[in-house]
C-alpha cells in the first residue's frame, strides 16, 4: 500500500490535540489554589476557539474575578489576547508571508500549509498587532538595565535599512508601513563550512527612524566601552533615514575617532551594472574588478572612458549622478 502522508498527518494532529488538552486541564487546575490565594473567585469556565501553528482548538478554561478585575490564567499563560482567536506566533506568521506576497495569496498559503480559514481582514489585522508588538519591544530594550561592566570591542558595526509591509484598511486606501531596522554586532564569525554568525548580534526596529537611532545610541553608550582605538562601520543603502549624514551623527555623539561609512555592496553592483551596461561590456567588466580590488585609479580611468563616450546633454546629467559629481549626491562611486 502506498504510504497515506495526509491520513498520517492527521492522526499526528489529533495526538498533539490531545497533549494540548492535557496540558491545558494541568495548568488551570495548578492555579486553582494560586488564584485562590491572590484573593479571586472562580466564576465559571467557558470555552475559547484559537488557531496555533500547531492546529486550532477548543478548549475549557476557568474565569476569575477579584473585585472589578478579571483573570484568565490559561490564557495569560498561552499568550493570547482579548477576543483574538489567534495565537501571536500564528499572527507573526501571517504577517511575515505578507511581506513575500499578496493578501490573497497569504490567505490561500494559510488554508494549504495550516488547514485553517483567514480573511484578509485577518491579514491587516496581524501586520498592525505585529507593528505594535514591535514598538513595545523597542520601549522594552530601551529601559533595560545597562549591564555593569561595558564590553570591550575594537570594531563595532551598524548596519541599517528599510523593511516595508503593505497594509490595506477597510476604512482607509491601500497603505504600507515603513519599518526602520538596524543591526549592531562586533563583527562575524566562521560556525561552519559556508555559514557565518554575527558576534554580539542585536536588532532594532521601529517605525519611528528617528527613534530606532537613539535605541541603537543608547545600546552601545550602554554596553560597549569607547575608547581612540575603537572603529565603528556602518552599512547602508543610502536610502532617507540611512545617509552617510546619519552615521556621521551616530558616530559623532559616541565620539568615535575613527568612523568609515559603506555603501552595501547590493546597490554599488546595481548601480554600477545598470549605468555601464549601457556602454560595454568590458568598461563594466572592468569596474567590477576595480570595485573588487579596491582600485580607485582603475575605476576613475574606466569612467573617463565611459564620459568620452557620451553623446548628449542627458547622458551628461545622468553620468554626473552616477560619478558623483552631481551637487545633489549622496554617494560617489569613487
Amino acid at each position: 500500500m502506498v504510504f497515506d502522508e495526509i491520513g498520517f498527518k492527521n492522526q499526528l494532529s489529533r495526538e498533539v490535540g490531545k497533549d494540548f488538552d492535557r496540558f491545558i486541564r494541568h495548568y488551570d487546575e495548578q492555579m486553582i489554589p494560586v488564584m485562590k490565594k491572590r484573593g479571586y473567585k472562580c466564576v465559571h469556565s467557558t470555552e475559547r476557539t484559537v488557531a496555533f501553528t500547531f492546529g486550532e482548538f477548543t478548549f475549557r478554561r476557568r474565569r476569575w474575578k477579584k473585585g472589578d478585575h478579571w483573570v484568565v490564567p490559561v490564557d495569560e499563560r498561552l499568550g493570547l489576547q482579548k477576543n483574538v482567536r489567534f495565537s501571536l506566533e500564528f499572527m507573526y506568521q501571517i504577517s511575515y508571508l505578507s511581506t513575500m506576497m499578496s493578501y490573497d495569496n497569504v490567505v490561500r498559503t494559510i488554508q494549504t500549509l495550516y488547514n485553517i480559514t483567514i480573511t484578509k481582514p485577518t491579514v491587516v489585522k496581524a501586520i498592525k498587532m505585529c507593528n505594535q508588538l514591535l514598538e513595545e519591544r523597542m520601549e522594552y530594550n530601551f529601559f533595560e538595565v545597562p549591564e555593569e561592566k561595558k564590553q570591550k570591542a575594537d570594531i563595532i558595526y551598524i548596519e541599517g535599512d528599510g523593511v516595508m509591509l503593505r497594509a490595506r484598511d477597510t476604512n482607509k486606501d491601500n497603505r504600507h508601513f515603513d519599518l526602520s531596522h538596524f543591526v549592531v554586532h562586533t563583527g562575524s564569525k566562521q560556525v561552519g563550512k559556508n555559514r557565518f554568525e554575527l558576534q554580539d548580534k542585536k536588532e532594532f526596529i521601529s517605525l519611528n527612524n528617528r527613534l530606532a537611532r537613539d535605541h541603537v545610541l543608547e545600546y552601545i553608550f550602554h554596553h560597549f566601552e569607547i575608547d581612540e582605538n575603537t572603529v565603528l562601520i556602518t552599512n547602508s543603502d543610502g536610502g532617507h533615514g540611512y545617509t552617510p549624514y546619519v552615521f556621521k551623527e551616530i558616530a559623532k555623539a559616541l565620539k568615535v575617532k575613527r568612523h568609515e561609512h559603506f555603501w552595501d555592496a547590493y546597490h554599488v553592483n546595481k548601480d554600477v551594472k545598470k549605468f555601464l551596461s549601457l556602454y560595454s561590456t568590458e568598461l563594466l567588466d572592468g569596474a567590477f574588478e576595480a570595485i573588487k580590488k579596491h582600485d580607485k585609479s582603475q575605476l576613475r580611468t574606466i569612467l573617463d572612458t565611459a564620459e568620452s563616450m557620451i553623446m548628449s546633454d542627458e547622458e551628461q546629467e545622468e553620468f554626473d549622478r552616477f560619478k558623483g559629481t552631481s551637487k545633489n549626491q549622496k554617494y560617489s562611486v569613487i
